[in-house]
Order: C-alpha cells, then structure tokens, then sequence
C-alpha cells in the first residue's frame, strides 16, 4: 500500500477546491509517489488516475489556483506536493525495513535452531496424556 502524507496546509485549504478538483490532487499525488515520479506526472497519465468526471475541469482549476503546474509534457505538483516522499526517501524507508526483517528473521532462525540442538542434547520429554498436567520426563 502507497502511503501518501499531506501537509496539515493542503487541508486547511482544499476548501478553496471543487470536490472533483480535491479529488484529482490526491489522486494525482498517490499517482506520483507510487509510481516514484518525484511530483512530476506525464500529461498522458491523468487520464489512467484521475477518476474523477470533471477531471479536465479539475486540471484547469488546479493550474490556476497554483496546485499544479504544466510544464511541457508534464505536471508538476506544486507546494503541497513538494512533501511527498521522493525516489529516495522511498528506497531508504525500504532498505531499512529489509534489514529489520533480515534482522528478525536472523534471530527466529536462531532461537529455532537452539531450541532442536537443545532437544536433541537433552532428550525430548515422554508424552504425557491429555489432562494430566503433571509433566513426565
């Protein structure tokens, strides 16, 4: 799952956007970071994110409201986009979650293989029946 963290600003001021507008920003802004675009999105790829009826309404309304800006072939996301994590923010957040997990799985393995070499050593205890609950061994 993207996660995608606005700043407390865009919704202090997404009153001042249509519904459909608000819409194709965060749309357009789950676009970028999942596809680690760094705020700049291909003019061709609205129409494969923006979900919304009145997306080309919605482009026009955040160009001139300085949401978004057009530049050649592109959009690029503007202040409130700026905050999203970039490529290597996100590269960073998933080499460090890898390593935790190497790290955890490192010491499962362990304490897996301590526990067979401990009872192999020591012998495994007899069975005991269902409902005795005095160990036997």
């Amino acid at each position: 799952m993207t996660l995608i963290q606005l700043p407390r600003e865009a919704f202090d001021e997404n009153h001042r956007l249509s519904d459909a507008a608000w819409r194709t920003f965060t749309e357009a802004c789950y676009w970028s970071t999942n596809r680690q675009l760094d705020g700049i999105i291909p003019i061709s790829d609205v129409p494969r994110f923006a979900n919304s009826p009145d997306r080309a309404a919605a482009i026009t309304e955040l160009i001139d409201k300085e949401w978004i800006y057009e530049r050649g072939e592109n959009y690029e996301l503007g202040e409130h986009g700026k905050l999203l994590l970039t490529r290597e923010q996100q590269e960073r957040r998933r080499a460090r979650w890898r390593e935790k997990k190497r790290k955890q799985r490192q010491r499962t393995t362990t304490t897996s293989a301590s526990h067979l070499i401990s009872d192999i050593r020591g012998g495994l205890p007899r069975w005991t029946p269902p409902g005795d609950r005095r160990r036997v061994g």
